[in-house]
């Protein structure tokens, strides 16, 4: 289990489809129920790490998207602090 403050975009966006940050609250999730790209680029990182990750559609929310808000088959960046 991990719990994380996050935010993502489409590539080239100026609005969050999703931001833990705008709800108030750090959001807990298994890695088993997260995009590959999350899970890619949590590998290796500790506990309190800031990161922001690139992820490439093939490794996204897929076609159409698998999240209500999230793009369909764009590049998504995603900014995470505060794992615990």
């Amino acid at each position: 289990m991990v719990i994380a403050n996050y935010a993502g975009w489409e590539w080239g966006a100026t609005e969050a489809f999703d931001s833990s940050y705008a709800r108030g609250e750090a959001t807990p999730f298994s890695l088993q129920g997260v995009i590959s790209g999350w899970r890619c680029g949590l590998s290796g990182h500790r506990v309190g790490d800031r990161l922001e990750i690139a992820i490439p559609a093939e490794l996204g929310y897929g076609q159409p998207a698998s999240s209500p808000n999230a793009p369909s088959g764009a590049w998504c960046l995603l900014s995470k602090s505060g794992m615990r």
